[in-house]
């Protein structure tokens, strides 16, 4: 079960994924979605990352909640993905 702050995007388009390692070496992952309104951009698990990969460029639906954590040099919050649907 994910706890959190729940968020779903029900059509949004995959511009852009990737993991990185932080100055910490933290393994990172980004998702970077375009929606009616906007673009934004969001941090996920690596692991997670892979499943957006597969959607790459094409109009997905997710849902999934957001995590808030505090670290010492500040905030970051994060993306827990429970679902991913393809949009034909």
């Amino acid at each position: 079960m994910i706890e959190g702050l729940k968020l779903s995007v029900d059509a949004a388009k995959v511009l852009d994924c990737n993991s990185f390692q932080t100055e910490d070496g933290e393994a990172m992952a980004y998702v970077k979605l375009a929606y009616f309104g906007g673009i934004t951009t969001i941090l996920v698990d690596p692991m997670t990352v892979e499943k957006f990969m597969q959607h790459k460029d094409k109009m997905v639906k997710a849902e999934g909640a957001l995590w808030v954590e505090q670290k010492p040099k500040g905030v970051k919050v994060k993306f827990d993905l429970a679902n991913i649907t393809a949009i034909k």
